[in-house]
């Protein structure tokens, strides 16, 4: 139970996360629900344990969900203790959502995970500009997760921030 987002602004990609270290506690994150590799950043959702052993597993992205989906698909929980996740290339910020068994689709401009997705996503929808400045989408990001921390009690905490600089 999470909500990651990330859009394209006018110099870069801003992503953001909630800090909600589990469902069912109040407890927080110190840090973003991501990791990074040398040509991505990646948001997640679901199982800190399913993010953390795709941080010490070789290869791309989509060979190490499909070796840990491989692995554990025949557990009676796979789907419940797996994570989704939110990849954003650097340099160009094109933004990828994939699925804990390596399925995976172009998002364009934006895209999120988690269970506040469907909502932070709608709003998202409705205000969103590419052209707009980094602040504007950052104080937008702000407004949106306070709305879904109203109606998803998984998502909560302080709002963590990043950005991935197109070009560099």
């Amino acid at each position: 139970m999470t909500l990651a987002l990330a859009a394209k602004f006018k110099d870069g990609t801003l992503y953001a996360t909630d800090s909600a270290l589990t469902a069912g506690t109040r407890q927080t994150m110190t840090r973003g629900k991501w990791f990074e590799d040398e040509r991505h950043v990646h948001l997640y959702s679901g199982s800190l344990w399913y993010a953390q052993e795709l941080t010490h597993r070789e290869g791309d992205i989509r060979s190490r969900l499909k070796e840990l989906y491989e692995e554990h698909k025949d557990d009676d929980d796979v789907s419940d203790s797996s994570t989704n996740l939110v990849s954003i290339s650097r340099g160009s910020g094109d933004i990828t959502y994939w699925e804990y068994t390596g399925a995976y689709v172009d998002c364009g401009d934006f895209g999120g995970c988690g269970s506040g997705a469907t909502m932070g996503l709608a709003l998202l929808e409705l205000i969103y500009s590419k052209g707009r400045s980094e602040r504007w989408l950052t104080d937008w990001f702000h407004r949106i997760f306070d709305v879904v921390q109203k109606y998803d009690p998984g998502v909560y905490g302080p709002v963590r921030f990043g950005k991935v600089e197109h070009g560099a």
